[in-house]
């Protein structure tokens, strides 16, 4: 009986903890489907797609700072404004919990927050200095690579960062 009085409350918790979670994901997709739909979110325009990102970050940002990241490399860029403008892009264009632009990246390939900050980094770059932004092959490098993290972890394989 006393192994009971244990193990009772232990199973009922899990499934309490299963109808949360199940309810947790129900109310998460009913937000992302509206927030996918709507052109601001916390009073914060939400581009339609890489050409308006490339834009509004052209508007918010200032022309000094803007000359400064057209003229440091792709690649320095991309790292190392992950954390300032890319935390901003994540944040306020609501990557992680879903917007028209982060269902468009998506739709793209390019599923995984991060990547679509990255991507949306070197989108700017690329534009300011002329370069094509070369969106479907950069889409699909990105989907190509978080598959191949998929199939390592699949096969119990390390994956690397």
């Amino acid at each position: 009986m006393i192994k009971l009085q244990v193990v009772l409350p232990i199973v009922l918790l899990s499934f309490a903890s299963l109808t949360v979670s199940a309810q947790s994901r129900a109310e998460y997709l009913e937000t992302y489907e509206k927030n996918i739909r709507r052109e601001y979110l916390n009073d914060i325009y939400i581009p339609a797609d890489v050409e308006e990102a490339i834009s509004e970050l052209k508007e918010l940002s200032d022309p000094a700072g803007l000359e400064k990241f057209r003229l440091a490399p792709e690649d320095v860029i991309s790292h190392k404004l992950h954390f300032g403008l890319g935390k901003w892009i994540l944040t306020n264009w609501n990557l992680r919990d879903g917007s028209r632009y982060g269902h468009y990246l998506r739709l793209m390939g390019i599923s995984h927050p991060d990547d679509q900050v990255q991507f949306t980094i070197v989108s700017l770059h690329r534009h300011l200095n002329g370069q094509d932004l070369d969106i479907v092959s950069r889409a699909q490098a990105y989907a190509k690579k978080r598959e191949e993290e998929q199939r390592k972890r699949l096969k119990g394989e390390e994956v690397g960062g």
